[in-house]
């Protein structure tokens, strides 16, 4: 994937809250819609220096800039009747603009302004009495204009700015929240099925006699708002979550407004560089596999980065003390977890299994995979079903206990319509040395899980029971599992046929255009010739990566790094035959003074032996490496 794109493309979002018009045939036909100046046909403005002549003009000159090649996203709102009940559908559509304005724009009157797109993602999600309030002080309310249907109500004029007037609106289910009795109105907010909280805080900064607009908008067998102008006769919002106003003036009527729109740019948004690529990306597990020293532990940090926080990625991919630090807090916050595959590494530790305790007993404890898919599906559950976890845990849910996530979701898990993981966090695992555990000890059933239209929610989810616990169990679609393996290893065999289907397998191949010379030796050009001559002696697969040599800054380090690192994996590579050896650092030597690392020297039997007159021996050669490698030697490889 193209980050850059990310960091460089405009991403627009448009909101529709509708009441009563017919946008949604728009939405199944991958398209976006516009209706703010729905009155007005544009195709003559586009392209042009026409001025626009229109109330709504500057959302209008805000639509004109939309290019091709920018992302959008709609996210249209209606409240929709099912099975005798009321619910919010809310209907999201992310794609990209891929033809100039011009070329695509439509107009329907009384609808608005159309725009095709190339699908990204779409979803479709009917929420329970899913409620929207916000709250804010009126700064200065007798030459507003912003509270022009208030005016109209007798009362208005007992508001000035010598009071304290708050505006409070609940759209959606507002109706469902207050209650008339004698002249008085009682506002609930107990039972707000609410994500973001932050209107509390808003409403907390007013108090008793202060003057509160309150709008409340539900939508029965037709869209109705209730408008009150009332003082505040009593607040608890910390105990029993009401206020209770003296009304001064109230009107029940058919709410004005067929849908409310708003259109804007979030360039600058690094949530929604995250979100663009969360639907962008359609694969959730990666194996990075090559020779050693090739940076594929660096290759996953990055990974990590661009999967949880794409903007955090983009901003210091260059940075590795950042990168560094986001991904230690990333662990702290479980959202990464890591470990290492090994022969004795099995179920009982990666899925669950009996473990002794310090009585001597057994007891049944979940696994590091099980653990972290707890935690990413209990992200994905709907508000409305965890919102007593999280609230109790101050909105942590870090600080939410596992066994109690767990059981929460055990209890939703087998509806995926509690889930909605279109917008949340994403988790990762990732497994170093992925190639040394027996993948079918390990994985044990949970392995048909890790394909993607297998996870929780997707079109051929698939739930196990697991033999321990007897839960039933699935994977959700925002975890990733990341593996890395060293391909000079030849236990990668087995591990193709059981994974190459579930897993993209990407290269990490040395890289020496990332070095340089330093102290007059070509690093580049040398390590291309080492690499070279393995790769024709043995096989790609065992060539050396840029990373033992990608922090040397001096003549010592790169000796330190040949004698110590380089020489001994050669070593291992060729099984002590220093021939071969010798060809891959350039030559051997006869004397110790010749200008290559490795000599050899005969071994005369006539020297070492004074009777050997029963025996047919033979010279032979001692090879050594050089104690002091020099410039001239290290030259030698190359030149």
């Amino acid at each position: 994937m193209d980050y850059e794109s990310l960091e460089n493309k405009k991403f627009w979002i448009i909101h529709t809250d509708n009441y009563s018009g017919n946008y949604k045939m728009y939405f199944d036909e991958n398209k976006v819609v516009m209706g703010l100046g729905k009155d007005i046909n544009l195709t003559e403005n586009i392209n042009s220096e026409t001025q626009i002549k229109h109330k709504l003009k500057d959302y209008l000159n805000e639509f004109m800039k939309i290019k091709k090649g920018d992302y959008i996203s709609w996210v249209l709102r209606e409240l929709v009747e099912k099975d005798n009940n009321i619910y919010l559908e809310y209907n999201t559509i992310i794609g990209e603009i891929n033809n100039e304005l011009s070329n695509i724009y439509e107009y329907k009157n009384d609808i608005g302004h159309i725009l095709p797109i190339r699908l990204i993602k779409k979803r479709n999600k009917l929420l329970n009495a899913y409620d929207k309030i916000e709250c804010y002080k009126i700064d200065e309310i007798e030459n507003s204009n912003q509270f022009k249907e208030f005016r109209e109500l007798e009362g208005f004029d007992k508001l000035d700015d010598k009071n304290n007037n708050f505006y409070l609106r609940m759209k959606y289910f507002g109706l469902e929240h207050i209650e008339e009795k004698e002249n008085e109105l009682v506002i609930d907010l107990s039972d707000l099925k609410i994500e973001d909280k932050g209107y509390l805080d808003e409403i907390k900064k007013s108090s008793k006699n202060d003057f509160l607009l309150g709008e409340f908008i539900s939508k029965r067998d037709e869209s109705i708002v209730t408008r009150v102008i009332g003082k505040i006769k009593d607040i608890s919002i910390d105990k029993t979550n009401r206020i209770v106003l003296d009304i001064i003036a109230k009107e029940n009527k058919k709410y004005e407004y067929s849908s409310i729109i708003s259109i804007k740019s979030y360039s600058e948004n690094d949530s929604c560089k995250n979100i663009i690529n969360k639907c962008i990306r359609n694969y959730n597990n990666i194996i990075f596999y090559g020779p050693p020293g090739t940076g594929k532990t660096y290759d996953i940090d990055n990974e990590v980065l661009k999967i949880i926080d794409t903007a955090t990625y983009i901003k210091f991919k260059n940075d590795r003390s950042n990168i560094h630090n986001k991904m230690a807090k990333l662990q702290a916050d479980n959202q990464v977890r890591i470990c290492t595959f090994h022969q004795s590494y099995g179920y009982e530790e990666f899925i669950e299994g009996l473990r002794p305790d310090d009585e001597g007993n057994y007891k049944l404890e979940d696994g590091l995979l099980k653990q972290i898919a707890i935690d990413a599906i209990f992200e994905g559950l709907l508000y409305e079903f965890k919102a007593e976890l999280v609230d109790k845990a101050n909105n942590n849910i870090n600080d939410v206990p596992h066994e109690e996530k767990k059981k929460l979701i055990l209890k939703y898990i087998n509806d995926s319509s509690k889930f909605d993981f279109f917008y949340c966090n994403q988790y990762v695992l990732v497994i170093d040395e992925i190639n040394r555990g027996n993948i079918s000890k390990i994985f044990g059933e949970l392995i048909t899980l890790l394909e993607e239209d297998k996870r929780l929610g997707n079109e051929n989810e698939m739930r196990l029971k697991l033999p321990y616990s007897k839960e039933n169990f699935t994977l959700p679609p925002n975890l990733h599992i990341i593996g890395k393996m060293n391909s000079s290893d030849k236990s990668i065999a087995p591990i193709d046929i059981a994974l190459r289907r579930r897993f993209k397998f990407i290269e990490i191949m040395p890289d020496e255009k990332l070095l340089s010379e330093i102290d007059g030796i070509d690093l580049k050009e040398m390590l291309k010739k080492i690499n070279d001559r393995i790769e024709y002696l043995y096989d790609r697969d065992h060539t050396i990566g840029h990373a033992y040599f990608i922090n040397n800054k001096s003549l010592e380090d790169i000796k330190e790094t040949l004698t110590n690192k380089i020489i001994p994996l050669l070593q291992e590579y060729f099984y002590e035959d220093f021939d071969k050896i010798g060809l891959v650092l350039g030559g051997i030597g006869s004397f110790k003074d010749d200008k290559f690392i490795i000599y050899k020297e005969e071994m005369n039997p006539k020297d070492l032996f004074k009777d050997k007159s029963e025996y047919d021996f033979n010279t032979i050669n001692k090879y050594h490496v050089k104690d002091e490698i020099t410039e001239i030697d290290i030259k030698s490889i190359y030149e």
